[in-house]
């Protein structure tokens, strides 16, 4: 083969490469985060595409027929990318959800501050979980799993050929289901003592009339869900990293190890 060609190619692996992974941190946990500056995340993509195109030289690759076809062979690599960094971004964000149940049950959801990340209002408990999610992500190595997951993807899904759409939505679905499970398991032992506390309390208003539960509920309600919470930080850790093991194997069936 003509050096030029061979040159061709290698340079549209590496496009095909990039766009995938591109699409993958665009979305997924930590890769996408907004306070991380826009120049480092393309820097950081442009390198492990270059990293991860030796490993795809030997693939069969489509030949485009004009412009129109090699931007749908790219979107279709963009949209594996997608959907690999968005079910894992649903599972983690059962983390913040777990927050801001824990928030409004036990009444201190009314601390909401603006999170820079998401350009929305969360609970300070809300950001606590999810810190914690992402650590634990990160300790678990994660981010090397997703990374190998994306490697691993080119078996099933090597270049020119896309998920199927109920493929997308069964993947999508599992995900949020994960995500819901994972958040009533980390909120659950917070949601049993705050119930607790508030049958307490009803006794107490049953004895002593006098006393004002308003203020003495907000602040034992408060006291019980943060301490609850520290308590079972080591808890929650074995549960998310349960939850995020299940996921990964749903997301990359293939293996990712």
């Amino acid at each position: 083969m003509p050096i030029p060609l061979i040159l061709e190619k290698h340079l549209m692996i590496f496009i095909f490469v990039f766009v995938r992974l591109g699409g993958m941190m665009a979305v997924a946990p930590l890769f996408s985060r907004k306070d991380i500056p826009a120049q480092v995340r393309v820097f950081l993509a442009v390198a492990l595409a270059l990293l991860l195109t030796p490993t795809q030289l030997d693939t069969a690759l489509p030949n485009p027929q004009g412009v129109i076809e090699f931007a749908l062979l790219a979107g279709g690599e963009f949209f594996v990318g997608i959907v690999l960094g968005l079910g894992l971004m649903i599972l983690i964000q059962g983390m913040g959800l777990a927050g801001e149940l824990i928030s409004r049950i036990s009444g201190i959801g009314m601390n909401d501050v603006y999170d820079p990340t998401s350009e929305t209002e969360v609970t300070g408990m809300s950001q606590f979980i999810m810190t914690v999610g992402l650590v634990t992500f990160l300790c678990f190595s994660g981010h090397r799993a997703l990374i190998a997951g994306l490697l691993e993807s080119y078996r099933e899904l090597p270049i020119g050929k896309t998920f199927q759409s109920q493929e997308v939505v069964s993947l999508l679905m599992a995900m949020l289901q994960s995500s819901f499970i994972l958040a009533i398991r980390v909120a659950a032992p917070a949601m049993a003592a705050l119930l607790v506390v508030t049958l307490v309390l009803g006794l107490i208003s049953r004895t002593i009339p006098q006393v004002n539960l308003l203020m003495l509920g907000f602040g034992l309600n408060g006291l019980a869900a943060f301490g609850l919470v520290l308590l079972t930080v080591g808890i929650t850790t074995g549960v998310f990293e349960h939850e995020l093991v299940s996921a990964l194997d749903q997301l990359f069936p293939w293996g990712f190890e």
